[in-house]
């Protein structure tokens, strides 16, 4: 393909992600709940209560929608809330609430509800917009006509890394449980006491009653500070998920009150114990092969967007590490301008500072671990500091092994909380899938990088694997030459670095840049367009870091 041709495809690829962001889709989306066991245990009271929706449609305001009673079945509770897509399909997340002067607000348990709307909905009234039902379920899903059970639950949760980490000081802070099934969230409700048999242990004793069973209840810890009072807080669990817990309504006799008395396995705060912790002060190395970007970048002449602001990416200056792993603010602002400035946070491939070898595109940086710090964590990397690696929130996972403290990873394959890699992670439509080739049959599963094939995982062609790289530097004569129009410009790098490829007339002026960046060490080939040209000979120059080569070409009018 052309030059020209390419960069028109990239600009063409750019306007139409463009276009579609800008399309919009209009909804009348219809939310109905069954109150029939809210109605029956008396914590709903029409008249001085409300039922409400919150979801992705509203901003999650549970002050926005107010659902009324059907006329026909005064049990369920009706609305419609229309909003604006911009894009289909969409799935909506959304919960039914309570709204009660008495009790507060009381919402549904997790998970968040779902409505998905595809796009080939009617319209039945010509409004131009499309009629979506969400499904009709029970308040917080609960069937009136199950059984149920109340519990004393006992939580334990073990402080004691947090307390090594200096996260939490027993003189001066406070741990809660906050749940749906527990206290509907309140993360202030209740506060966990010391064991005095094991004071880094804290646990409380929560009644839940009429749960209808079996069912599964969700909670998380919080950290609060006794100085400032309940809120603000210190920290909720960094989880990925809440914590999950079964109730059958089978774990024994009621006692002389009627609970059930179930204790909650104990857990380690943030499920951080001392083996997922560094034991003494580490010297960390976070190697990153970025080839799947370079040839991204060869291959198209830009990478994809930023996930943040889809802002275009076409060169190669820098890659740079975020997220809480490495960085003690948790998430440092993406672009050049906030994560591409912070040289802390720069991998170079140097040969230097723990990098193993100069010039074989794999980037390196090294980050120091107190004793206490957690040897698992988030990190994502970015070209010039762009959000480039994968969508957001498509974080990977990484663990250290404090005997041989090098974590080696690939730039677009992400570690996922199962241990699994993905490499499809597309960020506008686009993905680095086709230069990595994942194996997710071992363990742990492997991410190898190819120069193409690398969309069926798993299965390798003689183009991907094992390929000989280059001994030394070397421009080869364009082809074809003589030439009247198109010729195919190929160089060979030993070590990934700069590169600049330049063509002259013979006096000496600057014709064209056919290339000027970064590129891994392969063979490349570069289409050079002299259709506007006049004839005559013409000098194309290749210059690397340290190295320069000439030859000359011939174009014929």
């Amino acid at each position: 393909m052309k030059i020209g041709t390419r960069w028109l495809t990239a600009f063409a690829l750019i306007m139409s992600f463009a276009a579609e962001a800008q399309a919009q889709t209009a909804v009348e989306i219809t939310f109905t709940v069954d109150m029939t066991a809210p109605l029956a245990n008396g914590s709903f009271i029409p008249g001085t209560d409300f039922v409400t929706v919150a979801g992705d449609m509203n901003g999650w305001d549970n002050t926005a929608d107010t659902l009324a009673a059907d006329q026909n079945d005064p049990n369920l509770y009706t609305g419609v809330v229309r909003d604006t897509l911009a894009t289909v399909p969409a799935t909506i997340g959304f919960k039914f609430v309570i709204k009660s002067d008495s009790d507060g607000d009381i919402w549904e348990g997790d998970p968040n509800r779902e409505v998905t709307i595809t796009g080939t909905e009617p319209d039945s009234d010509s409004n131009g917009s499309l009629e979506v039902e969400a499904p009709v379920d029970f308040f917080d899903r609960v069937d009136p006509g199950s059984q149920t059970a109340s519990f004393l639950l006992e939580f334990r949760v073990n402080m004691a890394v947090a307390i090594t980490q200096g996260r939490f000081d027993p003189a001066e802070d406070v741990v809660t449980v906050a749940g749906g099934a527990i206290n509907n969230w309140n993360n202030i409700a209740d506060t966990l006491t010391s064991d005095f048999l094991d004071p880094d242990v804290y646990f409380k004793l929560i009644e839940v009653s009429d749960l209808a069973v079996p069912t599964e209840i969700e909670f998380k810890f919080i950290l609060h500070d006794i100085e400032e009072g309940a809120d603000p807080i210190i920290g909720w669990e960094g989880l990925p998920n809440n914590r999950k817990h079964t109730l059958t309504g089978d774990e024994g006799q009621p006692n002389n009150e009627g609970f059930i008395e179930v204790s909650v396995p104990e857990v380690f705060f943030d499920n951080i114990s001392f083996d997922d912790v560094f034991a003494e002060e580490t010297e960390v190395f976070i190697e990153v092969d970025a080839r799947p970007a370079m040839y991204f970048l060869t291959d198209s002449l830009f990478l994809p967007q930023d996930a943040q602001t889809g802002d275009p990416v076409t060169d190669f200056s820098g890659i740079f590490a975020n997220g809480p792993f490495v960085s003690p603010v948790g998430w440092e602002d993406w672009g050049p301008d906030g994560l591409g400035s912070i040289e802390e946070l720069q991998l170079l491939d140097n040969g230097e500072n723990g990098d193993l070898v100069k010039g074989d595109s794999v980037f390196t940086m090294s980050i120091t671990k107190a004793a206490g710090a957690a040897k698992r964590g988030v990190v994502k990397f970015g070209v010039n500091g762009f959000d480039n690696e994968a969508p957001a929130g498509a974080d990977r996972i990484v663990t250290v092994d404090e005997a041989n403290p090098r974590v080696s990873l690939v730039f677009g394959a992400v570690i996922q909380e199962d241990g699994r890699i993905g490499d499809d992670n597309a960020i506008n439509g686009m993905s680095y899938d086709a230069y990595i080739l994942v194996d997710n049959s071992t363990t742990p599963a492997t991410a190898t990088v190819v120069r193409r094939g690398g969309e069926v995982d798993g299965i390798a062609t003689d183009t991907e694997l094992g390929v000989e790289l280059p001994s030394k530097v070397t421009l080869l004569q364009n082809y074809p030459n003589p030439f009247s129009r198109t010729a195919t410009i190929e160089y060979e790098l030993e070590q990934s670095g700069r590169v600049t490829l330049q063509v002259f007339d013979m006096l000496g002026r600057e014709v064209m840049t056919l290339f000027d960046g970064l590129v891994p060490a392969a063979r490349h080939a570069v289409e050079f367009d002299a259709s506007k040209l006049a004839g005559g000979t013409y000098i194309y120059r290749l210059q690397t870091e340290d190295q320069v080569a000439t030859r000359t070409m011939i174009v014929l009018k």
